[in-house]
């Protein structure tokens, strides 16, 4: 039985983020072993890593499996037969991933949606489906494409200006006023990127 990718999930690992990716990945694919994950003979390499591509602290991106490869990222809804799992390295219900990490998962999601005829709308973190988890941690928004915008840097620092300006950052929270509450609430998540 073969992927057939209509979907990409994305994943954190809730492992520290700037470790060194040779011995993230060795953790990663003894631990994916250890669980059954099944193997992956990818590029001349054995994985038991479950994800199709894993992106480091300093936006290094590795592929384990083929794009035909069936995942062992997802299991609801039967989602390891019909998407890519990306996982990026750290915990982000505690921090947040390095701006090298974003700009390499914007560049890589853009590629498998051409390559994969994957529209938008069927991009989403792990907790869309697995809803007892987090993933990819509480402190990114639940649509990735808020994330990916390429014009997410320019509104995050005019949403921080703007904030600056007229509100103490205590009050950000408590403000609902349409795209100014969504672009606040955002530089709040993500200002430790651009500022």
């Amino acid at each position: 039985m073969s992927n057939k990718p209509q979907h990409i999930i994305v994943h954190h690992s809730i492992t520290p983020r700037d470790l060194n990716s040779d011995i993230t990945e060795t953790s990663f694919n003894n631990t994916h072993k250890n669980r059954g994950f099944p193997a992956s003979y990818f590029k001349g390499n054995t994985w038991h890593i479950g994800y199709h591509y894993v992106i480091f602290g300093d936006g290094e991106v590795r592929q384990y499996r083929a794009h035909k490869t069936v995942g062992a990222h997802c299991k609801e809804e039967s989602m390891n037969f019909k998407s890519i799992g990306i996982c990026l390295t750290g915990n982000f219900d505690v921090e947040y991933p390095s701006k090298a990490q974003v700009d390499a998962l914007r560049d890589l999601v853009g590629f498998l949606r051409e390559e994969l005829s994957i529209p938008v709308k069927n991009i989403a973190p792990h907790r869309k489906y697995a809803t007892y988890k987090s993933c990819w941690g509480k402190n990114l928004p639940d649509d990735p494409n808020e994330l990916l915008d390429s014009n997410v840097e320019e509104k995050v620092k005019s949403a921080i200006e703007w904030c600056k300006e007229h509100l103490p950052e205590a009050e950000w929270d408590g403000v609902k006023e349409g795209e100014a509450e969504r672009f606040r609430s955002l530089a709040k998540r993500m200002k430790t990127w651009f500022t």
